[in-house]
């Protein structure tokens, strides 16, 4: 990968997992919100902002990060004879929580 297409790749991939942590903050203030109002209506718009926070920011922008996380771990090198992608594989098992949470109807 040149260098010019792999910084291209580190802004994308930076800019999936910011999305990423801002779509989960929502998520979890909405979360909150719904838990501590006595208001119906107001439960009932926060599941309903946190399903399509779930499904349509927190899901794809996961996915993002983690494909474009995989795209820069470092392939194998000639000289050493090492694949060092524990980067790549922590994120993968670093994320597993957020999909499984935001894919339950708690």
């Amino acid at each position: 990968m040149t260098p010019g297409v792999r910084k291209l790749v580190l802004t994308v991939h930076l800019a999936f997992s910011i999305g990423w942590i801002g779509a989960v903050v929502a998520y979890l203030v909405l979360g909150v919100s719904a838990v501590t109002t006595a208001n119906a209506e107001t439960v009932r718009a926060a599941w309903i902002a946190m399903d399509l926070t779930g499904w349509y920011a927190i899901v794809p922008l996961a996915l993002g990060s983690v494909l474009t996380g995989i795209r820069l771990a470092p392939r194998r090198s000639s000289r050493t004879k090492v694949i060092p992608q524990r980067s790549a594989v922590w994120e993968v098992i670093s994320s597993i929580p957020v999909r499984v949470s935001s894919s339950c109807s708690w």
